[in-house]
């Protein structure tokens, strides 16, 4: 005869009531799984990380989801400012120096952020509609290769449109060639749309940019024939191998 308890199993199996899932393993600090990139083994150890850590955060501007969020761990009392615009990587920005170096594009903040955003309600679906603000914005995109990005407003003006086409690519990057008028070009987007942002590292990246121009522009006047140039002779005691005499260059 069945007893109740195994009445209720049985009903359970019949009736295919969820069990509760089986806790995921931790990833690996040490190895990469099989079948994962780097760049998917990091991101996904920052994922799992900020996922369980315990900061704490709060909302600088006024938009639920899509804001500035500074986000702080009380147990170093480090705090970071975390930018949210959508789930994917480099969507969002943070101040942190791990964010600002490791090329992924996220960071344990920002998965933090992430992960208290989803769980809100509304959250989940409003990150993978995506960002779209009624203000332009400029931003530096961090990366191997670091490159200022415009995103246009919902309601820019055409004129402010035609005017950015021809400073920023089909992309919104920066051309190569407006770094060097950068000041002029923000001045007059400026007036085209009073709301347009610049967010934070832009400036001093095109300021860095245009430094090392200038400087590769004195080296090339300084030593016309490269490598090969006498001026190094006049330079050091000693005589230096062709490699040695590039690689200083």
């Amino acid at each position: 005869m069945e007893t109740r308890a195994g009445m209720q199993r049985s009903d359970v199996k019949k009736k295919g009531v969820p069990h509760s899932p089986a806790p995921t393993k931790a990833l690996s600090r040490r190895r990469r799984p099989e079948g994962m990139s780097l760049e998917e083994w990091q991101r996904a150890l920052r994922k799992e990380f900020g996922r369980k850590a315990a900061f704490r955060f709060r909302n600088l501007g006024s938009n639920p989801v899509f804001s500035e969020f500074r986000v702080t761990n009380p147990e170093k009392g480090t705090s970071y400012k975390v930018s949210i615009r959508g789930r994917d990587p480099w969507d969002n920005t943070c101040t942190c120096p791990d964010f600002a170096v490791n090329t992924l594009g996220t960071c344990k903040h920002i998965e933090f952020v992430l992960g208290r955003l989803e769980k809100r309600r509304g959250g989940r679906k409003a990150l993978e509609e995506g960002f779209r603000p009624p203000f332009p914005e400029i931003l530096l995109r961090p990366g191997a290769r670091r490159e200022i990005v415009l995103r246009p407003g919902a309601e820019s003006s055409s004129a402010f449109l035609r005017y950015a086409r021809r400073h920023f690519d089909e992309k919104g990057r920066l051309k190569a060639s407006s770094f060097s008028s950068f000041d002029g070009v923000l001045e007059k987007l400026r007036k085209l749309d009073g709301t347009l942002r610049v967010g934070e590292g832009v400036l001093s990246h095109v300021a860095r940019v245009r430094d090392q121009a200038r400087l590769a522009e004195r080296i090339d006047r300084a030593f016309p024939k490269g490598p090969s140039a006498g001026a190094f002779r006049a330079l050091l005691g000693i005589r230096l191998y062709p490699y040695q005499r590039k690689g200083a260059l």
